[in-house]
């Protein structure tokens, strides 16, 4: 294929011809290449042409196009409403009775299979119940637990106010089967939910997931339920 040829087909196609401005040591001599008129006059626009866009300044600021009232987002206003009172909450709780004298509902991760505890948070809980009972604990593990919500019924209310008066329903049935003076919330984070009611104690602390992953945390826990026992 001729020169005149080739740069027509690389030309139509895009690609721009390069050729070294240097000779390199020990390298053969290159042939003269005789460009067409067509081919030159159409690279002097291009360079021109880009030199042009180069130089040109860029606006100073763009104006955003309006956007028209069926495309623009809706916005839920809730400044008004109440924490936990439209926002969907759901928890997790196991309970143990551990003697008369405390009843404890540890909040347990919700997405997690299981309603009973592992076996690294039985025995962290057995440890720490052990030590604050001199005489020991004979732990009920057979209680039922809680799951909020109770289904993912389109019609299930599932805010935190529904969530409140359920677990309260369901502590009061629990204080006619089991004798105890106190509740342990192991679980800061549904403090608020927890309703002890009236000549009921209530002491929140730390969840036994929490001290796993940072095992600093047992000695807050420690004196928080030291105290409160």
């Amino acid at each position: 294929m001729d020169e005149t040829t080739r740069q027509e087909y690389l030309n139509s196609m895009g690609i721009q011809s390069y050729f070294p401005r240097y000779v390199l040591p020990a390298a053969k001599e290159s042939d003269q290449c005789v460009w067409p008129e067509s081919f030159k006059k159409e690279q002097d626009l291009k360079v021109e042409f880009k030199n042009t866009s180069i130089n040109k300044p860029l606006p100073v600021s763009i104006k955003p196009q309006k956007t028209s009232e069926a495309t623009q987002p809706t916005v839920t206003e809730t400044s008004d409403k109440k924490e936990g009172e439209s926002e969907e909450v759901r928890f997790k709780l196991a309970m143990i009775h551990v003697n008369d004298d405390v009843l404890v509902l540890i909040l347990l991760p919700y997405i997690h299979t299981s309603s009973s505890l592992s076996a690294i948070q039985k025995q962290l809980f057995i440890n720490i119940f052990n030590s604050l009972y001199s005489e020991g604990v004979n732990l009920n593990l057979e209680i039922q637990p809680f799951s909020w919500p109770f289904s993912e019924a389109m019609h299930i209310e599932k805010d935190g106010n529904a969530a409140k008066a359920s677990l309260a329903a369901y502590l009061e049935q629990l204080k006619g089967k089991f004798l105890f003076k106190r509740f342990i919330l192991m679980g800061e984070k549904i403090a608020p939910f927890v309703d002890a009611g009236n000549n009921y104690e209530l002491t929140v602390c730390r969840s036994l997931d929490e001290m796993l992953k940072m095992p600093q945390l047992k000695r807050e826990v420690w004196h928080q339920l030291k105290k409160s026992i």
